[in-house]
């Protein structure tokens, strides 16, 4: 199971410099990153970090990766707790350190709050953590505050998120560490009530599935594409390719239209990222690939039957298969390199972009609905890239 969970005080000013790439449909420009203000072990990049935007600027927060020796050498996992805040400047973006996390963590929630950021639960080097605090930014973005907020019934992990109207969901994810379908809200008005439990997912738990919130039927609805889940407590290994939409008025889950590549083919968003535009469209991108991805999951399901049942020639068989699936390019991986927009007045999927630096998972997404910024994440298991990018939306 932790092989899959790879897929996913002020210091010095760094200038920004942006170089124009192109990518069919969209405007990419590449971007400096934090490099220049982290230690030489966050510089090599991080996946599955809390992002968000705030008053403008870009936060980046915590992440994780394989700084010494690399993941399919069997090297540790490496949790970060620095805080990074990027204002635009032209073209660009300049970055300062702002702060730090209560503890180094990763593969956790962040949603707005009125004046900040929620920070939910994640993994820490410690295990998962059911911590919820809130992130406030001072005005000229030099400094961070954090303030706690109710934690989650359980310890949540790898999970999804979105804000509806006053209300935080977070969505699947690992629950006390077996992947779930709970969901559950919080809300702003009244924080003291804690966190309410919502109708669950229907169907198999979604570890690393996108959510966002559109209007539908004169609503705000919670809609989930996507996710996979480790087989857990005699339930077979799954990859999602539905996507789900949340009736809070209702508390009920109905289908929505699944995401597909341009010749109709099911598309995986597992380990990718969304962000809503605007009152009924999304942009999502990232991702495994759903074939591969299934068979590395049921290739590990098979490895602890065989581990179970004293089957040691299979067991070897099996890891020798675990470490070339760590060990090949990353092409390979066929991470999803196209770009979507959802219509949820249409109940549609378009392809709007193409480009080799979407294929990642585990990457941090954010922006304003005109202008996205794409952060990290993994090139292929264990594998982190620096990049940071904007995307000019046509």
């Amino acid at each position: 199971m932790t092989r899959f969970k790879h897929l996913l005080t002020a210091a010095a000013l760094f200038a920004a410099v942006a170089v124009p790439v192109r990518g069919q449909g969209l405007g990419w420009t590449r971007l400096n990153t934090p490099a220049a203000v982290a230690d030489t072990a966050r510089a090599k990049g991080v996946s599955a970090a809390f992002c968000g935007l705030l008053g403008g600027r870009v936060v980046l927060a915590g992440g994780c990766n394989f700084p010494a020796r690399p993941a399919a050498d069997g090297g540790a996992k490496r949790f970060y707790a620095d805080i990074f805040v990027g204002t635009p400047v032209g073209d660009g973006l300049t970055w300062r350190q702002a702060g730090r996390l209560p503890s180094p963590a990763a593969y956790g929630v962040a949603l707005p709050t009125d004046d900040g950021l929620a920070l939910i639960g994640g993994t820490t080097s410690d295990g998962p953590t059911a911590d919820v605090c809130e992130l406030h930014l001072t005005a000229a973005g030099t400094h961070v505050a954090l303030h706690p907020l109710p934690a989650l019934p359980v310890a949540v992990d790898n999970a999804a998120g979105a804000r509806l109207g006053r209300r935080l969901y977070v969505v699947g994810g690992n629950a006390a560490g077996q992947p779930s379908r709970r969901v559950f809200s919080l809300h702003l008005d009244s924080l003291g009530a804690g966190w309410r439990e919502e109708a669950p997912l229907p169907g198999e738990p979604r570890t690393q599935a996108v959510a966002v919130a559109l209007g539908h039927g004169g609503e705000s609805c919670l809609y989930v594409f996507g996710g996979f889940a480790a087989a857990a407590g005699g339930r077979p290994a799954s990859l999602s390719l539905t996507s789900l939409r949340y009736r809070p008025s209702a508390r009920r889950w109905e289908p929505a239209a699944t995401p597909a590549t341009p010749d109709g083919r099911p598309l995986s968003l597992g380990g990718g990222a969304g962000l809503a535009l605007a009152d009924t469209a999304a942009i999502c991108l990232g991702g495994v690939d759903g074939d591969v991805f299934l068979a590395a999951l049921r290739r590990e399901e098979r490895l602890a039957r065989a581990r179970a049942a004293g089957n040691d020639s299979l067991v070897a068989a099996l890891e020798a298969a675990g470490r070339r699936y760590m060990t090949q390019p990353a092409a390979w991986y066929r991470f999803n390199p196209l770009v979507l927009r959802y219509s949820a007045a249409r109940d549609r999927w378009t392809v709007v972009g193409e480009a080799p630096q979407a294929a990642r998972a585990g990457a941090a997404l954010t922006g304003d609905g005109t202008t996205l910024y794409w952060l990290g994440g993994e090139l292929k298991p264990g594998v982190r890239t620096p990049e940071a990018w904007r995307i000019d939306l046509p």
